[in-house]
């Protein structure tokens, strides 16, 4: 439930522990009451799971499938976002994409600005993001 900021992390301590001052003590991310009812509701529906879990896994599929058509490296993910290497950027990659593209992206500052980290959408919103990488005019796809 990314938009309302449910969600937990596993990783080796030592990564743990260079998220923890920028990441796990932001007021952004306490749970509010409307939140942790939400994920408890959502828990409980087995059909919106399902159906959640279909979507996620299709759109996440599609995306890996057409970057690897593309040339584009990427990490393998079973999750709802996926990481590839931007480290030859010349400049803020998240920024540039929100600012020329309108796709919002998450800061590559925790990985020392080496990955991009997209979260899954829609399939509609990953087809949006695979026609933006693969315009080589655009210069974000990093082959």
């Amino acid at each position: 439930m990314a938009g309302l900021r449910i969600g937990f992390i596993l990783g080796h301590p030592t990564l743990i522990k260079k998220l923890q001052p920028d990441y796990f003590q932001s007021s952004q991310l306490a749970v509010s009451v409307l939140s942790l009812n939400a994920a408890i509701t959502s828990l409980t529906d087995e059909e919106h799971k399902t159906t959640c879990k279909q979507k996620n896994e299709a759109a996440r599929n599609y995306t890996m499938d057409e970057m690897k058509k593309m040339g584009i490296q990427f990490i393998p993910s079973y999750t709802n976002f996926i990481f590839y290497p931007v480290k030859n950027y010349p400049g803020d990659y998240a920024g540039d994409m929100f600012e020329k593209h309108k796709i919002i992206m998450r800061s590559n500052k925790y990985s020392d600005g080496q990955w991009a980290r997209v979260s899954v959408g829609t399939l509609d919103e990953m087809k949006q993001f695979i026609r933006v990488i693969g315009d080589p005019k655009n210069n974000m796809a990093l082959r």
